[in-house]
């Protein structure tokens, strides 16, 4: 992700991954634009120690600034480093639907490091990869997830739209 910074840029290495399965569950209950990703996670998120069990531990932040030839040099070779160290591991690590339920919905009282912070976001694909894995475990989880977008604080919409519709297409 690259974004405005003073007289530069400054650059957030994100991972995204593409399952067309999941996608395809999740264009029909969504009304966000298609194209963008819904499983991803910051490289310094994922890269934490204490979270390799794909549990969202910390909210830290790795941004890149980038205001001259040097910095921007140095961002090139952090990024390649980030990609040969965080990201081959991470889509080797989550390449299937059943590493993804395993992520998601192994700790589903957690957050997942594969969709962050956005918690709603989370009980939805973490509904469709249950579906899809055959996970003995979806009705628990239907009903866990239930209990948790309706507790949400803020009021998501979308989020609870999109979760009531995919209790029906599921």
């Amino acid at each position: 992700m690259f974004y405005s910074h003073g007289s530069g840029l400054s650059i957030e290495p994100v991972m995204a991954i593409r399952i067309k399965p999941i996608e395809e569950i999740h264009r029909k209950i969504s009304s966000r634009n298609n194209n963008i990703d819904i499983i991803d996670t910051k490289v310094d998120v994922y890269k934490l120690d204490d979270n390799t069990d794909g549990i969202y531990r910390k909210n830290s932040s790795l941004s890149i600034a980038c205001n001259d030839k040097n910095e921007t040099e140095n961002a090139v070779n952090l990024i390649i480093y980030c990609f040969e160290n965080a990201a081959l591991e991470y889509f080797d690590r989550y390449s299937s639907v059943s590493d993804i339920d395993s992520a998601i919905n192994d700790n589903p009282e957690y957050k997942s490091v594969l969709t962050g912070s956005v918690e709603p976001l989370r009980y939805i694909i973490g509904l469709i990869v249950a579906k899809l894995n055959n996970n003995p475990s979806l009705d628990q989880l239907i009903g866990s997830y239930s209990q948790k977008i309706n507790a949400i604080p803020f009021d998501p919409v979308r989020f609870k739209k999109e979760f009531s519709d995919l209790l029906h297409v599921l």
